[in-house]
């Protein structure tokens, strides 16, 4: 593996779907998470350094809570300098549970001779494959093993990445021995002088998740710096005394701090304090500040809530009858710093 970046254009990055498998959607299935990745927006860099059975990958972490996990789609960003190249059939995509470097050890899943296009994310169905697409904990690895060899081939198609500083930790190489190469082994692809992280994401869905989602979303929202707006969700019972209540907000920016509000009182209010965002609540307003958290790679922030002890005034339990609505209260910079609301979600509990 040697390095080498050429400059692609951005505004030329859209998502490319390959290798379609049907498959069945069953209702007792979970719905899909909001994708994982290290990255967020266009590829800006390609890397034509790899020989042929050279691996680029990331390692992806879902929240504790998700697992175990499905992996339904797997994306890996592709371009070349010039662009138009011919499309490549690589050798595989790899799926690594419980992987670490140095010592990765053997894929544990593993879909063959993936189809890239230049200057798309191609995202490729993994439902049919080789191996366990279940993953029990995290972090996972998901690399692409490359077939076609682009050493110091300027204009040849190759992984891509951010240029936005390589995080370490999350970016691994594996090298083969060639003439002029690093020795043979697994590589934080920092540490060889990678600027940035690859832009590869998965699709995955919980194995489980909980008796069903629970309440009604309601309140208008205001898009955040993702272009998407942050929806609120629950999982769990709608029994009071059952104290089984998962809240999740997804489509969050990523790494954004973010906490949950609620209150037994909805209302509109736009922008407030300058936000740009919309708060959907009034009255008694209780914050789950003490459970402030990151939404991650992910862009979602989850927390199981104690249906005894409310963070309104006075700490009450909730009483069957009651309704409570919830939102998520998160920062954002769109482009100035900023906070921004999601919708809110209606729970009435027996």
């Amino acid at each position: 593996m040697r390095e080498s970046y050429s400059l692609l254009n951005p505004a030329r990055w859209m998502t490319a779907l390959g290798c379609a498998v049907l498959v069945s959607t069953a209702s007792a299935q979970c719905p899909e998470e909001p994708l994982l990745a290290n990255t967020t927006g266009a590829g800006l860099v390609t890397c034509p350094c790899f020989a042929a059975g050279e691996e680029a990958g990331v390692f992806l972490e879902a929240p504790a809570s998700h697992y175990p996990i499905e992996i339904l789609r797997i994306g890996v960003g592709w371009g070349s300098q010039q662009g138009g190249a011919f499309q490549t059939v690589e050798d595989a995509l790899h799926i690594y549970e419980g992987a670490s470097l140095p010592n990765i050890g053997g894929p544990t899943f593993s879909a063959f001779a993936p189809q890239m296009t230049d200057g798309f994310i191609n995202e490729f169905d993994v439902t049919s494959g080789v191996g366990d697409r279940i993953i029990d904990s995290g972090p996972f690895l998901v690399t692409l093993k490359f077939f076609n060899a682009n050493v110091n081939m300027l204009t040849a198609p190759s992984v891509v990445h951010d240029n936005q500083g390589c995080i370490p930790g999350k970016n691994v190489i594996k090298a083969v021995p060639f003439s002029g190469g690093v020795p043979a082994g697994w590589y934080d692809a920092c540490t060889l002088g990678v600027s940035g992280n690859w832009i590869f994401h998965v699709v995955y869905r919980r194995v489980n998740c909980g008796p069903g989602s629970i309440g009604d979303n309601y309140c208008m929202t205001n898009a955040n710096s993702t272009g998407a707006t942050a929806e609120m969700r629950a999982f769990g019972s709608l029994t009071a005394s059952d104290n089984n209540v998962m809240l999740e907000a997804i489509s969050l920016p990523q790494n954004s701090i973010g906490f949950f509000i609620t209150s037994l009182t909805q209302d509109l209010i736009l922008n407030p304090g300058g936000s740009q965002g919309n708060l959907c609540l009034t009255g008694n307003i209780g914050r789950y500040s003490s459970f402030a958290m990151s939404s991650g790679s992910a862009g979602m922030i989850s927390l199981q809530i104690d249906t005894t002890s409310m963070p309104t005034f006075g700490n009450p339990p909730i009483f069957a009858g009651q309704s409570y609505n919830f939102q998520a209260w998160f920062r954002d910079a769109n482009p100035n710093v900023t906070s921004n609301f999601s919708d809110g979600l209606e729970i009435t509990f027996n």
